[in-house]
């Protein structure tokens, strides 16, 4: 018996002895150093719950990963000088390509095949991104605190088409062409690469003549062209009205909404469409870097 608890008391002491030394690498970490990030979302609403970041240590050459909330990052880092890229979690069909460089990581909108083997991108949604370099973490115990201010990626089209009481119709499509398929996340620049976006406008549950939806995109190239038309099913026949430029209005991104009134000439019918382009959602005040 008094063997067994010679055993039980070793075993015990051996327990205290690991976590203490585990304890000591988690808080101690002589080559680390405390980054402690805040994300400042301003006016934007609806904010992701997860928050994704790589962090390049140009001191050294390493590349991080490291998760947080919606309120930012805590955590202990290896010492040096670092550009940091922050990024929502939950991305919307969109194509993260992160690690690649500070300068490099991007996002590119998904391809739509079900439209188009090529040329054609998904409506794309909830997207937030910061940037921020030269942020200097030290081997003390005192934290490099930073404020990244959130910026919404994606620009939205909202699209009302009135029927005039034409009938059978199966669906009723809205497409926008011109449209950017990508953006660095660095500063947020826009690609040169441009596509079609196609979306279902759908039913208005209590008009009978409305249709309602919506397009969201990363944006339009100062320079191209945007045309916008629709493809109406009825009566299992498919029919693509004309286009009608829109590029004026989309021509440059600002905080106000910009409402565009149309109308849409097919075969048989013509229809009208009001489409509200919403302005970026830049708001949201920063902090520079802290060393």
């Amino acid at each position: 018996m008094k063997k067994a608890f010679t055993h039980i008391i070793l075993v015990l002491t051996l327990a205290v002895l690991a976590a203490g030394c585990t304890r000591r690498q988690l808080e101690t970490r002589p080559d680390d150093g405390i980054l402690i990030i805040n994300l400042q979302w301003g006016g934007i609403s609806g904010r992701p719950a997860g928050t994704q970041y790589t962090l390049y240590n140009t001191t050294t050459g390493e590349t991080l990963r490291r998760q947080g909330d919606a309120n930012g990052y805590v955590g202990h880092v290896p010492a040096g000088i670092y550009e940091i890229i922050a990024i929502n979690t939950g991305l919307n069909n969109i194509i993260l390509s992160d690690g690649t460089g500070y300068l490099s990581d991007n996002v590119t909108a998904d391809q739509d095949i079900l439209w188009a083997p090529a040329g054609y991108i998904k409506s794309i949604s909830n997207a937030f991104s910061s940037s921020i370099a030269n942020v200097e973490v030290s081997k003390t115990h005192i934290p490099t605190v930073v404020g990244m201010p959130m910026h919404n990626l994606t620009r939205k089209l909202s699209v009302t088409v009135e029927t005039n009481g034409y009938p059978n119709i199966d669906n009723l499509y809205v497409s926008v062409d011109g449209i950017v398929t990508g953006r660095d996340l660095h500063d947020r620049s826009l690609h040169n690469d441009m596509a079609q976006v196609t979306s279902e406008v759908v039913k208005h549950p209590i008009l009978p003549d409305r249709y309602e939806g919506s397009i969201s995109f990363f944006g339009v190239k100062p320079g191209g062209t945007n045309l916008i038309d629709a493809t109406l099913v009825y009566n299992g026949v498919s029919e693509t009205s004309d286009q009608i430029d829109i590029t004026t209005d989309l021509a440059d991104p600002n905080d106000t909404d910009v409402t565009i009134s149309i109308t849409l000439t097919f075969t048989t019918v013509t229809i009208d469409v009001t489409v509200t382009v919403h302005g970026w959602d830049e708001s949201g005040t920063g902090s520079g870097d802290v060393g």
